[in-house]
């Protein structure tokens, strides 16, 4: 059985997780500078036209729809981890799965922490600082900058719900026959 197409899979999705955090305010910021300039751009050339209303709208359903993005991608990873800790005795492959999805996401998480904070940090982004004149992005997606300041806690909290799935299943697999069902 080949299950390489999973792990690169798993390994992929990672990636494009922990660069999402990273690319989230660069995106944020392109967006919202460029439909604000076309607000802008709209409303000085006729008060009476409603298509700068329409670009504020959708400059509002792009910025709360992008912290969505994210944290639902976060919310499959977690479940990925869950679903394959649960089949952990089932084949071994899951086992393979699961680790290296998990050596992935502890081996990328402080790269990306920092890079994110640094990036979180400049005035351009978060709007916050001593001569700061720029509005910043970083209020648009504040479960992603929730999810940075506690994705260590987040990561822990996950590993160590999965640690007890898996050290059940494979108590209860293991004892299942020669103990009338493990318990």
């Amino acid at each position: 059985m080949n299950n390489r197409g999973n792990i690169v899979g798993l390994a992929f999705f990672i990636v494009v997780l922990l660069s999402l955090i990273i690319v989230a305010p660069i995106i944020l910021k392109v967006g919202t500078e460029a439909l604000g300039k076309t607000s802008d751009a709209l409303s000085v050339i006729d008060t009476t036209n409603v298509s700068s209303g329409n670009v504020d709208y959708v400059k509002g359903q792009f910025t709360g729809t992008f912290d969505w993005i994210v944290m639902f991608l976060v919310l499959i990873n977690i479940l990925l981890l869950l679903v394959t800790s649960f089949l952990i005795d089932v084949h071994p492959a899951f086992l393979v799965i699961y680790l290296l999805g998990a050596f992935f996401l502890v081996v990328t998480l402080p790269y990306t922490a920092a890079v994110a904070e640094k990036m979180y940090d400049m005035c351009a982004f978060s709007g916050i600082g001593a001569g700061c004149t720029e509005n910043g992005v970083i209020q648009y997606i504040p479960m992603t900058n929730f999810l940075l300041n506690n994705f260590g806690v987040v990561i822990v909290g996950v590993f160590f719900l999965t640690g007890i799935i898996m050290y059940a299943k494979l108590k209860y697999s293991s004892n299942a026959g020669t103990s009338g069902g493990g318990y």
